[in-house]
């Protein structure tokens, strides 16, 4: 850690502590010497294949100077935005991001809430208009490049650590994904989405969104993907469905957006399609060594939980959505 103040031009003494990271990279603040603050982002094997375009993104949003600021790496003393150091074990990935402050938003934060839902559709229309030279990541259309060791999605399933009944469940719902999805992309708008706007990627000061951080997942895909995403994370699905938790953020929202009827209807499948998705990342990762079963058996729970849910209350759902423009 002494060698990395070498690296970007932040004085040396560090104080380094940890934060709380993710499956992908490990996080640590970096308090320097002249009190400038930064986050340390390792990766746990390597730096995601769409790094440059996430960069590419990042510059381009950052030039559009939004109300609220965003991740973008700050580059070395050699101007890289990637660090790599052997320590003769393995090799490890870095970038530096600067460091943000502000509160993630918590349920009971109505306004946050609000101005969140306001923010995600300014993002989103935002990233409308970038357009950027570096290839996107694969939309999640096929299901088979979601992870490079998920090639055919129902054979990974079949020696999944999981339940024959569970392996079952889910592959049904792929096969049903499979057929559903091709004519939802030929008909649905697409665009570069965020991928992951949730509260613990915001940071609010005052009620009022300062910061949207993570874009590691943005790629071009269904913008009511990226909508469907948020409903998963911001209407408390991770528990208990909070109605008006997601009224809150869906008003704010729909003061800059208006999703057409397609976009609506579609929603409960694209809200499947995620958790799919995160179950197949979770399967590739067990694959490779980096992830424990459990985390599997966690992800295929809270797919299997949120499918029940949405069969029974489907047109609850749709309703609740359709009253944000009421």
């Amino acid at each position: 850690m002494s060698d990395l103040a070498n690296v970007w031009d932040l004085p040396a003494p560090w104080q380094i502590e940890p934060m709380s990271g993710s499956a992908y990279n490990h996080l640590a603040l970096i308090v320097a010497a002249d009190d400038q603050h930064a986050v340390l982002c390792t990766y746990s094997n390597d730096a995601p294949v769409s790094f440059g375009y996430m960069q590419a993104v990042l510059q381009a949003l950052t030039a559009q100077k939004l109300p609220f600021t965003m991740p973008l790496p700050l580059l070395t003393r050699n101007g890289m935005s990637l660090y790599r150091h052997d320590d003769g074990y393995r090799t490890w990935v870095m970038t530096m991001l600067p460091w943000f402050a502000g509160d993630h938003p918590t349920i009971e934060d109505t306004d946050a809430y609000f101005h969140a839902g306001r923010v995600h559709a300014q993002l989103l229309n935002a990233l409308a208009t970038v357009s950027v030279t570096e290839s996107s990541p694969p939309p999640y259309l096929t299901l088979n490049r979601v992870h490079p060791y998920i090639i055919d999605p129902l054979a990974a399933l079949r020696v999944a650590p999981l339940p024959n009944d569970q392996i079952k469940q889910v592959a049904q719902l792929v096969e049903t994904l499979q057929a559903e999805l091709p004519a939802l992309y030929d008909a649905l708008p697409r665009q570069i989405i965020h991928g992951d706007f949730e509260p613990r990627n915001v940071l609010v000061t005052n009620a009022m969104v300062s910061a949207v951080l993570d874009f590691e997942l943005c790629r071009n895909d269904l913008r009511v993907l990226d909508v469907a995403c948020a409903i998963l994370a911001w209407g408390g699905f991770g528990e208990v469905y909070d109605e008006a938790a997601l009224l809150r953020f869906g008003q704010g929202f729909a003061q800059i957006i208006t999703l057409s009827d397609a976009e609506i209807a579609a929603v409960p499948t694209m809200m499947r399609l995620a958790l799919v998705v995160r179950l197949l990342l979770a399967l590739g990762r067990f694959q490779q060594g980096f992830e424990r079963s459990i985390v599997v058996e966690r992800t295929t729970m809270s797919l299997l939980t949120l499918d029940t849910w949405l069969n029974e209350y489907h047109e609850t759902l749709i309703g609740d959505i359709q009253r944000w423009w009421v």
